[in-house]
């Protein structure tokens, strides 16, 4: 089970489809995602932290140049097809160590983290969020990124909304270990959370993006060289 659960929820938020049309000249004018511009999406993302995950806001904040580099590309990589996508867990961790070889430590302790949470959970807390898991999974497999976009994003709304509804009892269990992300199904909390999957999206409609090589021509040099 470990690994499964935080990389299939992360998926799923990753292929989430735009929460609104955009002009079409907003959508011409998309370019490939960049280090650049992945700190400029990080930063709308930090303007949040103070609802975030304290242990995913510093890994975030942490990434060095080279790190963010290999995020990029990963990502580039994942979202045009051009990595395999793994069927079991063994799978993703190769796929982790291979592509991300030195952000692996990082995800790896964010999921150690997660599952001695988890741990600490009631046992209906922990059957609640493995039906999720399940749930999560079974929108993922070996098919092209891009699919099943609106079933993905309507996953997030769902568990968002029945973590929202579920029994008090189970809610407050929740919020003992994850605090943070109960908050962001409770009022103003669920609008940052709606934010927030609009600037990831954003960032995965960049990665979506191949880098386009320039056709310009060099201009013809007017004085001889010979």
């Amino acid at each position: 089970m470990k690994f499964l659960l935080s990389f299939f929820l992360i998926v799923a938020l990753a292929r989430s489809a735009p929460l609104a049309d955009e002009p079409p000249a907003v959508k011409r004018n998309e370019k490939a995602l960049t280090v650049e511009a992945f700190d400029g999406y990080v930063g709308l993302l930090r303007m949040f932290k103070d609802m975030l995950p304290g242990d995913l806001v510093s890994t975030v904040d942490n990434l060095n140049i080279t790190q963010k580099g290999e995020v990029v590309s990963f990502l580039s990589d994942w979202f045009q097809d051009r990595i395999p996508k793994p069927n079991s867990t063994l799978e993703i961790v190769d796929l982790l160590k291979q592509h991300l070889p030195s952000v692996y430590e990082r995800i790896n302790t964010l999921n150690t983290t997660f599952y001695d949470k988890f741990n600490g959970l009631k046992p209906e807390s922990q059957a609640l969020l493995r039906q999720w898991k399940v749930k999560a999974v079974a929108l993922f497999g070996d098919r092209p990124a891009g699919e099943s976009a609106a079933q993905n994003l309507q996953l997030l709304r769902d568990f968002a909304g029945s973590i929202r509804d579920v029994d008090p009892a189970i809610r407050d269990d929740l919020r003992t270990q994850f605090p943070s992300a109960v908050g962001l199904t409770e009022g103003l909390g669920f609008t940052v959370f709606t934010t927030m999957v609009m600037v990831v999206q954003k960032i995965l409609e960049a990665a979506s993006q191949p880098a386009v090589l320039s056709t310009v021509q060099p201009a013809e040099c007017a004085i001889p060289l010979d």
